[in-house]
């Protein structure tokens, strides 16, 4: 043990053990300084101890995160999720809001401090988007809020990196898989849990039952659930390994039973464009179609049986004469509608090419409607709102990076863990940018878009041995 920590103290790791100790020191003292209630010393050791393992233990660290992704601490000290109940006289945070300040320092420290490493070619526009969204943050008139939404889209680029960076060998990505899974067993066992003691009235949402774990919103939830499908089906799809099989039922019906329409959208495009994926050599292609069409069947099913449902998805009950016009018509939208329409309304009314800066689209609702959720429901018209046509032009085309980088990665295939991880990243991405249309993926990344990198990062190491032997790797 001694050898051990005498190493631990010698060339880097010194410097990583003073300057994880300068931050350690300034969160206690924070914490010292401004703990209204226990809760605020929780976030700050919570944050701090996550840190130190990353100085030390970086693939172990990241595997952690990844674990408790699906349990947010929110409401910690709050009468709700919406609250921000800890430093108040700083604008408010909460536990994740602490861990994901300090965490984002520290993964930057670690990469700095890491040596050279390659940033691909193809995720180079995403970054240059990441930075001109940083930059609007001069002119922006809620630069609170702006900061925060900076910071949640940076975190998960940043998990891109510490994951190539980290968990480079096989074992180390099997057992990064095995921590994500982990959570999402954790989750439900929460859920079912405060179902059994608590009953359905812990999970009203207004007037909705909305199933969740019961710490997290329904919509988020079921992003979280959507992830965890998306990679045990790959995981058998790819592997042919049987035990995967009752979590691909448990986490889609968990996804299912949120009730979020984006989502059960999202979750039938990426898993057609995920079995593509798998099937694209096979000559099976049937496949694909026969898979959505079961899932599709089922959903379908679902809706017809419950005018619940029915009257989430449409203004009124399901009409079997009524044409698709007529039920494009009729879909019920939950108000979003008209909350695009003044969002759009008050982008017209400044900068069309620089918008307001980032925040400004929650500033201003929260002023038109302080009873309202406070979000566009739309992440392209936020950007729009925020960061005008510059910002968001930059936002489609660092996505169009982001699936370039898969297709160039689907040639490097030779394995199954390969075409696993390959296959769930694009899945994945597909669903970011179909959830992005109605609901708010950017705020949600702990529980969605850290998995979207993380994926990807796993691809890009699963094909690094054949990108090494190869003339022109990808993002070369």
């Amino acid at each position: 043990m001694s050898d051990i920590l005498l190493k631990s103290l010698r060339g880097d790791n010194l410097s990583y053990l003073l300057e994880t100790s300068l931050i350690a020191g300034l969160a206690v003292t924070s914490a010292v300084l401004f703990a209204y209630n226990p809760v605020l010393v929780f976030a700050f050791v919570l944050a701090i101890t996550i840190a130190f393992l990353l100085a030390y233990r970086p693939a172990i660290a990241l595997k952690i995160i990844l674990l408790t992704g699906g349990i947010p601490l929110e409401w910690l000290g709050a009468t709700n999720p919406d609250e921000k109940p800890l430093m108040r006289a700083f604008g408010g945070t909460s536990v994740d809001g602490v861990r994901l300040v300090i965490l984002s320092a520290v993964f930057i420290l670690i990469l700095l401090k890491s040596g050279r490493f390659h940033i691909p070619r193809e995720l180079r526009w995403y970054l240059v988007f990441v930075g001109f969204l940083a930059l609007t943050l001069t002119y922006s008139s809620a630069r609170l809020d702006g900061l925060r939404l900076v910071v949640k889209m940076i975190y998960p680029v940043l998990i891109f990196f510490v994951t190539i960076r980290f968990l480079r060998k096989p074992k180390q990505m099997d057992s990064a898989l095995n921590y994500w899974i982990t959570g999402g067993v954790i989750a439900t066992v929460i859920g079912i849990l405060m179902y059994t003691f608590r009953g359905p009235s812990a999970f009203m949402w207004g007037d909705d039952l909305r199933y969740s774990s019961g710490l997290i919103k329904a919509s988020p939830f079921s992003m979280y659930m959507m992830a965890l499908f998306f990679i045990c089906y790959a995981a058998w799809r790819t592997t042919g390994k049987h035990r995967y099989v009752p979590l691909v039922f448990l986490f889609g019906l968990q996804a299912m039973i949120a009730q979020t329409r984006i989502t059960w959208g999202a979750l039938l495009v990426g898993l057609l464009v995920l079995e593509l994926s798998i099937q694209r050599k096979s000559g099976k292609l049937l496949r694909a179609p026969l898979a959505v069409g079961a899932l599709a069947l089922i959903l379908g099913c679902l809706v017809w049986s419950s005018p619940q449902l029915q009257h989430r998805f449409f203004s009124n009950e399901f009409d079997p004469r009524a044409s698709a016009l007529d039920l494009i018509q009729n879909l019920n939208l939950s108000g979003r509608e008209a909350v695009w329409g003044i969002v759009y309304v008050d982008y017209l009314s400044h900068s069309p090419w620089l918008g307001q800066g980032p925040g400004t689209s929650e500033a201003f609702l929260r002023d038109y409607d302080p009873f309202g959720s406070g979000v566009p429901h739309n992440e392209y018209l936020r950007l729009l709102h925020d960061t005008g046509l510059i910002g968001v032009s930059l936002f489609l085309i660092g996505l169009g990076g982001l699936f370039r980088f898969h297709f160039v990665l689907r040639r490097w295939v030779v394995s199954p863990r390969q075409s696993m991880f390959s296959a769930t990243a694009l899945a994945l991405l597909v669903g970011y940018v179909i959830e992005a249309i109605t609901d708010n993926p950017l705020d949600y990344y702990l529980l969605f878009s850290q998995y979207v990198f993380f994926t990807l990062g796993l691809a890009m190491n699963a094909a690094h041995d054949e990108m090494q032997n190869a003339n022109d790797p990808p993002g070369a």
